[in-house]
């Protein structure tokens, strides 16, 4: 049986010197377990996104493995490097980064493109350039509550009747300008993409999540790819943590609160 609360709602007006109240309440009966999650992808809604099978309409990373019949390659970085594309600041734009597994198998979060796949074996670069990648990244992935707010701190509201809290945040540049369409890539701690989504016209961004360790990875045009741990909890924020005791995150670079 759902949970029901009481909310009462006051109004005061004060006239005058001499202070004339005058009294307005009502009340609300609000049932706690109706908050809905609804699940974003493939230019697709969904309600009440935890009654589906959100595996079947997650978007798939680019898999491969770096092995050869008599040998396999474990802990080996791989550099996604986006072809023809170079930052004034960053030279080289790098998409992703990764490392294989101790079966050689690496996983890439990337968009469809060309790229040069840079792979250090023995602190030895081998370059493989040109090569079309068209089964990466396609649609956002992400889920939105709507319900009774239960509470708010720092950048998170957390709802009653749901795991799932909203986050919410936008992204700058060093210039204070908004950031249009940068990607974030949100990792769960088994290395699963729990929520791929992009930036409005305002650089803003909110979505769903539960309380975890993540890896979050950010992405913005003809910027390499930034990558941060998360651990969300019901004290702490998540823009808060992306830049706090870290280089590459900072408010005055790419990052606002």
């Amino acid at each position: 049986m759902a949970q029901k609360i009481l909310k009462l709602h006051g109004y005061f007006d004060v006239i005058g010197r001499v202070s004339v109240h005058t009294h307005h309440c009502f009340f609300d009966v609000v049932d706690t377990e109706s908050s809905e999650v609804t699940l974003y992808t493939n230019n697709r809604e969904f309600k009440n996104a935890t009654d589906i099978d959100m595996i079947r309409y997650r978007p798939k990373p680019v898999v491969g493995f770096l092995k050869t019949n008599e040998k396999t390659y474990p802990d080996v970085k791989i550099e996604f490097v986006k072809a023809n594309e170079v930052n004034s600041s960053f030279g080289d734009v790098v998409a992703d980064v990764c490392y294989t597994d101790n079966g050689g198998k690496y996983i890439a979060f990337i968009q469809d493109g060309l790229y040069n796949i840079d792979i250090y074996i023995n602190n030895k670069r081998q370059t493989k350039r040109n090569i079309k990648i068209d089964r990466g990244l396609k649609f956002q992935y992400y889920k939105i509550v709507h319900g009774l707010i239960l509470e708010k701190y720092k950048d998170v509201v957390r709802y009653y009747g749901t795991d799932y809290k909203m986050v919410f945040g936008q992204l700058i540049d060093n210039k204070g300008t908004p950031i249009e369409k940068a990607e974030m890539i949100i990792l769960n701690s088994d290395g699963v993409l729990d929520t791929y989504i992009k930036t409005d016209e305002d650089g803003k961004f909110s979505f769903a999540i539960k309380n975890g360790e993540y890896t979050v990875k950010i992405r913005a045009k003809d910027s390499p790819v930034k990558t941060k741990k998360v651990i969300l909890d019901d004290m702490h924020g998540f823009t808060e943590q992306l830049i706090s005791n870290s280089i590459l995150w900072n408010k005055q670079q790419m990052l606002k609160m």
